[in-house]
Formats: structure tokens, sequence, C-alpha cells
């Protein structure tokens, strides 16, 4: 508890209920191992961004990826990730595209290179250092236009189409394995245009859903267990989605008011959850009690001193200051007068006739009091309302704050209407001036002073 006192000794009453109200969101508990959604609490600031993640999560669980699981099942290479499934994907669509230009034997041609060589121009052959006989490029050529698919295909286009027939060919040995045999599409037609949107989506919605979480991953590296357990994680902790834009807007303040040591503390990774709500609950509690309370007491010794330096400096009138206003200390008074009857003997007869009337006036001890302090209205100073202290200032009806307000004018102490109102803030406990505690009692000013 060393460690939380200083940080908390200048807490105010709204700085407080942020710590309440932090602690009972659960912002003092929670951590990324146990709620899977508080690693997005530094991403996720508004109510909107978190409809928006429970949608992306939603729409991920229940249709994009399982469709993408399932596609990935009739696709080459038994693809066990999202992006594993992507790239397989992508290449059917290049596989497709390339079949729309040339026949599938074109995959079966040993010397394909030497083809895309004999169908370029000039300038690529001289650029790349290959040479081919006129002849021999004849023949090729003639070779490539029986692989296309239309006997009118140009020059440029079935070099490109073989170009992109050999690339094919070397992703699909990667992807597949060398005895995976020659590119070819899927018996269902609609199985790679479906794939592909679902590719598409389940893309979108992880990048989204990994950028909130920190530390930032890339979910589509994620074997499809692992990923399927994190989503099925987070569809369990919605609640804490919904609280983190209070927990990130509370958390940011609190370590702008100075309590950057107290909330590494509190949130320490080895605190267990008994503890650390324990430690909150005196946080707040220890400030409940005001430290400006004891200025009023301070100001009451005073009457009392000033008739006692008067009594023994005039020894002949304090004969009946004794008798009128120093009956509070009625001992001190009958012992004081002794050193004096050694030099006026003849006036020692006088100090006999006060005794019954100390005697006499004994008995209303509390009226002495007011008669040294010249404020008549002091003896009239209504009760100290019974109210309790710390609460935030809306909490207290404006009765009471006029009760309190009405008891601290009637103490005798002159004050202006600011330092009235500052006054009653101490005596309420709170540390600063804010608009609704101005308000609030400047209300109760004006009322009690008309």
């Amino acid at each position: 508890m060393t460690a939380t006192s200083s940080p908390t000794s200048s807490l105010t009453t709204e700085l407080r209920e942020d710590l309440r109200s932090y602690a009972d969101l659960g912002g003092l508990t929670l951590t990324a191992d146990t709620h899977a959604w508080y690693a997005a609490v530094d991403t996720i600031g508004t109510p909107e961004e978190a409809r928006a993640a429970s949608t992306v999560l939603a729409e991920l669980r229940g249709r994009d990826l399982p469709a993408v699981r399932k596609a990935a099942t009739s696709l080459v290479g038994a693809p066990g990730t999202v992006g594993e499934t992507g790239r397989a994907v992508a290449l059917l669509i290049r596989v497709r595209r390339t079949l729309a230009a040339l026949g599938p034997q074109a995959y079966d041609t040993e010397d394909l290179d030497e083809l895309i060589a004999a169908t370029a121009n000039g300038a690529w052959r001289k650029e790349r250092g290959v040479k081919v006989p006129l002849l021999r490029r004849r023949s090729l050529r003639g070779r490539a236009r029986g692989l296309a698919s239309s006997r009118w295909a140009r020059a440029g286009a079935l070099h490109a189409a073989l170009t992109a027939a050999a690339e094919d060919r070397t992703k699909w040995a990667a992807l597949a394995g060398a005895d995976a045999g020659a590119p070819a599409l899927p018996d269902d037609a609609e199985l790679i245009n479906n794939a592909a949107e679902a590719v598409q989506a389940t893309s979108l919605g992880l990048t989204a859903l990994g950028r909130l979480l920190r530390p930032e991953r890339d979910l589509e590296a994620l074997s499809f267990d692992d990923l399927v357990d994190l989503l099925d994680r987070l569809a369990a902790d919605e609640g804490t989605l919904y609280r983190l834009p209070a927990l990130r807007s509370l958390r940011d303040r609190l370590p702008a008011e100075g309590l950057d040591a107290l909330y590494v503390e509190l949130t320490a990774e080895e605190a267990a959850e008994a503890v650390v709500e324990a430690v909150a609950e005196a946080v707040v509690e220890a400030i409940t009690v005001p430290e400006p309370r004891a200025e009023e007491p301070a100001a009451e010794p005073e009457p009392v001193e000033e008739p006692l330096v008067e009594a023994v400096t005039e020894p002949e009138p304090v004969i009946e200051a004794v008798v009128e206003a120093v009956v509070e200390p009625v001992v001190e008074v009958v012992t004081v007068p002794e050193p004096r009857v050694e030099e006026p003997v003849a006036e020692a007869e006088p100090v006999v006739e006060p005794e019954p009337v100390a005697v006499i006036e004994a008995e209303p001890v509390a009226e002495p009091e007011a008669a040294a302090v010249p404020q008549p209205r002091r003896p009239r100073r209504p009760r100290k309302p019974s109210i309790t202290v710390g609460k935030p200032v809306t909490a207290y009806s404006p009765e009471e704050l006029t009760a309190v307000v009405r008891w601290i004018d009637t103490d005798g102490e002159k004050r202006t209407d600011d330092e009235l109102l500052r006054a009653a803030m101490k005596e309420l406990g709170f540390a600063r001036i804010g608009p609704r505690i101005k308000e609030a009692l400047g209300a109760a000013v004006s009322e009690v002073r008309g």
C-alpha cells in the first residue's frame, strides 16, 4: 500500500469515480490471455468500431472461413491456411486463363522454352542472348500455332501464352510437388469462382481483424484449426469487446492525472484478481477523509489566551475581568492572584468577593466562549450537518449543500463569497473546483448570503 499512497493523495472526486468505474469494468484484471478481445483495447475506441468488429467476426465464423476451408479440400496441394488457399486459387485462375489460349498439351511440351524463344521478336532474343536458326525458328513457330486454341492467334499473343504456361508449370510443381503432374482445372467449373470469392472476403476480414489485435499479426498464416480456435474465443468474449471503448477512455484519463505508477502496480502481470480488487478499493477509500478539517478547531484557543495577558500586566482591573470573562479556566483564575497579595496587601479584601460570583457562573461553561468572540451569531450557530464526505457533488441535494454552507458561514470568520465556496468545497472533501462543483456550491452560497 505504500506504493499507492503517493499517487492517490491528490485524487479528485471525479478521478476516484474514474478509478472505481475502471475497476468495475474489469480494467485492472483483464488480460489478453484470459480475454481475447482485450488485445484490441488500444485500437477500438468507439461503440461503432466495436459493432463493426463484431460484424466482421460473425461473417468470418458463419460464412467466409467455412467456405474457404471446404474449398481447400478440393484444391491442389491440400492447403492448410487461408494464405495457402489463396495462392492455390490464384494459380488455378492463371491456369484457366492460359488454357483459354492454349491446349492442355502445352503443359506437357518438353521444349517449351524453345517455343517461347521462337515466337519472340528479335529484340527479346538479343536481350537474352538467345540464338535460334531461321529454319529451326520457322519449325518451332509452326508447332506453337498447333498448340494454340485459335488458328488465328497472333505471334505476340502466342508468345505471351507460352510464357504463362511455363510459369504455371513451375508454380504448380512448387505447390503440389514434382510428382503432381501437369497443371489442370478441377471438374467443378464453379469451384474456382466460389473459392475465389470466399478467399477474398476471408482475407479482407482477417486483415481488418489482425489490425485490431495487438500485437498485430498475419492471421492468414495461422492453420485452420488455430484460426477457428481464435475466432471462437473472440466470439465467446464479445462482452469485453463492447466494454473496450469505455475502458480505453478511462485508461487514457488515469495516466494523464499522474497515476502511471498506480496503474502499473494494479495491472501487474503477476497480480491476482482478488489482490487487485482489494488494492483498488483501498485506494478509493483512503481518500475519504479531507485534510482541511484540522483548520477549524485551531481558532478556538485564541480568545482564552488574550484575557490572561491583560490580567497579569494590570492587576487592578484584573479583579473585575476575572469575574466577568475568565470563567472558563476557574481554577487558574483563583491561583494566579497569590503573588499579587505581597504588594497590594490592602487590596486583598476585594478578592474574597468574586469567589461566590465565580461559583455561581461556573455552571454555564459554554456561554463565556461566545463572550470572548465579538460575534453575536456564534451562540446561534446550527449543528453541523450530518453528511457523508467524498461523494460526487451531484449526489448531494441542494438542501444539504445549503446546510453545509450555512454552518460554515456562522463560525464567526469573515469570508468573501468565493472564500466561503472554497471552505465548503474543502469541507466536502473536494481537492479542486470543477464546473459542477462551482455551480452547485455557488447556488448554495447565494441561497445563504441572499
